[in-house]
């Protein structure tokens, strides 16, 4: 009998097992087949308690915010790939629901917006597309619904993000006009996604703007001190407030005659400087792509941008509610006195009215008339309002602008409005406000934007954003070329071809002919890449406007020869060939000192004097550095005036070198020097004419002249 209970109780428990796996099994992610566990974008998500349960689904309690509920972001791949959302037709959704400890007595039955988050996303308000909305038929329960992908999604991805790579979704509690209190929760666990790609549908691309990294800008944080205008300066608070900035391709904060305009960018009521989605983490977010394709591309003039927090109280924040009225009211103190003042002491930002923007979403766009048009006009002269929150009649606010003699004769350099027309908020008197800004004699250029079906959401905003920037600052567009920055581990095919190896990552370039980047390594040659770095110039000299061959490699970068150009010399002797005898260098009373060693290392520091032919002057030069590389000795003579190369160049030094056990003496002649240590032509070298033009460095000793041009 107990045999018996045992082997049921063991079949059963089997059942039990198995049944659980298939459970677990269909929780998670399936995308062309293939099952995940979800991959939650946290940094994306605007939930709390946010769980990852043992049955491979995922809970949460998202909270209603006038319209902005909460949700939960997911990557479509694990490994944070994009997929092109053009290959799917539809996607299958299982969730259950349940009202949280709030929730409103007249709010409708839940629902969910399911959210497309594009390959520029930073989260489900940092750049998105609403696919579709899932509505639950009670108070609490479960869902399974498929998500129909219309055939001009992918296009609608195109336009907003110009290519249609997909790397997340999210699911959002949609408490918009749903008859929810801010404060309302909503618990909810998702079980299942599963993306179903079209018949014959190719497979998924990487994704590729074109853009190489020295064509995109950085986004740096600040913290700039301001005080609480609310109030009387006496009893104000004082603070720094956070904020982003975007920096353009190529700015150099060390380059003070390149100064770029200010761009000061605000959000919406019940947001903050943080809701833009432009940050410091993964592709910066969808404004930053914006602004680095198109100023690649020379379409959009290059300017520095700054997002704040609009509201100029202690109530600001940090990541603040943003509800603060008076403290939007009172942004003109920090906006004239602190923010303006603060990014041109901070950064290499131009002088004057017309290089500087100001642009808002909603709220911010009401700031952007009342505080920029209206109180700033002697500061800027660049304005965008997208779905501006208005609150006085265009004719009004014109009069009450026109009637300001300190603005007298001041212009409006570019206006720009947007909106949806399915916002139900400001849409009722943007036309109205169109028409009396487009024939506003204090308006030079003028373009405005209705958005079809657009609602008070970002779509909107972004697009205006993506408009705006394309009509300011056009005498800074100019067309950014990449630098082509070879990957580490690899190097030039023509070298690989010849049986030499790439270099590790740290190689230093210390020779360049037409098959590429050279370097040294345990004793032999190697080809050199993924080292170089986009120039910005040094120690005075400038960067090379065609030269591209490397000739020598230090801290600063590396250099090359441009318009003959020469205050450098590199003298580099190989030491490795079987008939050289491997030696020190060492240092003792003025002495050099000659040893038989395996390993050669020395650090050897003179001051010596370069004499020329009799009808040139001498120089003098501050410093030999002598370094070795992986066996291979390098002499830099720093001269710092730039003369011609005499035939016959004669070297002071304190020192001997010794080689091959002899000792070349002081005062010798180069041509006098042993053969092997000759100074040699190469093939166009623009400056030594010799007849043995056509060596080979890599297999002799030689002497090697560079200039102090950087690449």
């Amino acid at each position: 009998m107990f045999n018996k209970l045992q082997k049921h109780f063991s079949l059963t428990l089997l059942f039990c097992v198995l049944a659980i796996s298939f459970v677990s099994a269909q929780n998670g992610i399936s995308l062309r087949g293939k099952r995940e566990k979800f991959s939650i974008f946290r940094d994306g998500s605007v939930a709390t308690n946010i769980q990852e349960n043992s049955d491979g689904s995922v809970s949460w309690i998202a909270t209603a915010a006038g319209g902005a509920g909460g949700g939960v972001a997911f990557y479509v791949k694990s490994n944070k790939q994009e997929i092109n959302i053009g290959n799917y037709e539809s996607i299958d959704v299982e969730l259950d629901y349940s009202p949280g400890s709030k929730w409103s007595g007249s709010a409708q039955n839940p629902s969910f917006v399911f959210r497309v988050l594009p390959w520029d996303s930073t989260g489900m308000f940092g750049g998105f597309e609403d696919l579709d909305i899932i509505s639950g038929r009670s108070r609490s329960g479960s869902i399974k619904y498929t998500v129909k992908i219309p055939s001009n999604f992918s296009k609608q991805i195109i336009n907003s993000s110009d290519f249609d790579e997909v790397l997340a979704f999210a699911i959002k509690f949609n408490d918009y006009q749903r008859g929810n209190a801010d404060g309302d929760q909503l618990k909810v666990t998702l079980k299942s996604v599963t993306f179903k790609a079209k018949s014959g549908a190719p497979e998924d691309t990487p994704f590729d703007d074109g853009l190489t990294d020295s064509q995109r800008g950085t986004v740096v944080e600040v913290n700039y001190p301001t005080r609480d205008y609310t109030v009387d300066e006496y009893r104000a608070s004082k603070y720094k407030k956070h904020g982003w900035v975007y920096l353009p391709a190529g700015y150099d904060e060390n380059d003070k005659n390149t100064k770029y305009p200010l761009f000061v960018l605000l959000h919406g009521f019940g947001q903050n400087e943080n809701t833009w989605g432009l940050s410091n983490k993964g592709r910066g977010g969808k404004i930053k792509g914006f602004m680095d394709r198109g100023m690649a591309s020379g379409e959009v003039g290059r300017f520095i941008l700054i997002t704040v927090t609009g509201v100029a109280s202690k109530n600001w924040g940090p990541n603040g509610a943003g509800n603060d009225v008076n403290g939007f009211n009172a942004f003109k103190g920090e906006l004239r006195d602190d923010i303006i003042p603060f990014m041109r002491a901070n950064f290499n930002v131009k002088d004057g009215r017309d290089n500087v923007a100001l642009a808002g979403l909603s709220m911010g766009g009401g700031q952007t008339f009342n505080i920029g048009i209206a109180e700033c006009l002697d500061l800027i002269s660049n304005f965008a309002g997208f779905s501006g929150a208005l609150f006085s009649g265009a004719d009004e606010f014109k009069r009450n602008v026109d009637g300001k003699r300190e603005f007298n004769n001041l212009k409006i350099h570019n206006l720009y409005m947007t909106c949806g027309d399915k916002d139900d908020l400001v849409y009722q008197s943007f036309p109205s406000y169109v028409n009396a800004m487009r024939n506003w004699n204090r308006v030079e250029n003028f373009k405005d934007y209705t958005y079809p079906g657009g609602t008070h959401d970002f779509p909107v905003w972004y697009k205006g954003f993506n408009d705006f920037i394309h009509m300011i600052f056009a005498d800074m567009r100019q067309k950014i070329e990449p630098v082509v920055i070879e990957q580490p581990g690899t190097c030039s095919a023509k070298i690989t071809n010849q049986g030499y190896p790439c270099c590790s990552n740290d190689c230093t370039v210390v020779y360049t002919d037409d098959d590429g980047n050279w370097g040294v390594e345990n004793g032999d040659w190697c080809g050199c890449g993924g080292n170089e770095s986009v120039c910005k110039g040094a120690q005075g000299y400038p960067c090379c406007e065609k030269a591209t061959k490397v000739y020598f490699t230090d801290d600063d970068g590396d250099w090359s020869i441009e318009n003959n150009d020469w205050n450098i010399y590199l003298l580099l002797w190989d030491i490795l060939r079987e008939d050289h005898l491997k030696f020190l260098w060492k240092t003792r009373d003025d002495e050099a000192v000659c040893k038989e060693e395996e390993q050669a290392e020395a650090v050897l520091k003179c001051e010596v004097t370069v004499l020329k032919s009799s009808n040139n002057p001498v120089r003098k030069v501050s410093v030999v550095v002598i370094r070795e590389l992986s066996g291979v000795f390098v002499f830099i003579v720093r001269i710092d005036p730039i003369f011609k190369i005499p035939k016959t160049l004669r070297i002071e030094h304190s020192l001997n070198f010794c080689v091959k056990g002899s000792f070349i003496n002081n005062n010798m002649s180069v041509d006098e020097m042993p053969r092997g240590l000759r100074r040699r032509a190469y093939k166009g070298d623009p400056l030594m004419q010799r007849e043995d033009r056509g060596f080979d460095p890599r297999h002799e000793q030689f002497l090697l002249l560079i200039s102090r041009n950087i690449t």
